[in-house]
């Protein structure tokens, strides 16, 4: 992972939709399909493979809430 901060976590609290201990949700300002959102982890990471069991939950969490 590099040492440049992730430009999604410049997202303001405000406009977050969901949000636990290892992630939040916003709605995708450029959506793919109706209602597409993104899950953003706190954790800066590279890959999905790079998170930890906990995290995992958690961050499926939001995903949930929503389908």
């Amino acid at each position: 992972m590099t040492s440049e901060a992730s430009p999604f976590r410049a997202i303001p609290a405000e406009q977050w939709v969901a949000q636990n201990r290892s992630g939040f949700a916003v709605w995708d300002a450029l959506p793919a399909s109706p209602g597409h959102a993104l899950v953003v982890p706190f954790r800066q990471i590279s890959s999905w493979w790079e998170t930890v069991a906990d995290e995992r939950a958690d961050l499926w969490e939001p995903v949930k809430k929503f389908v």
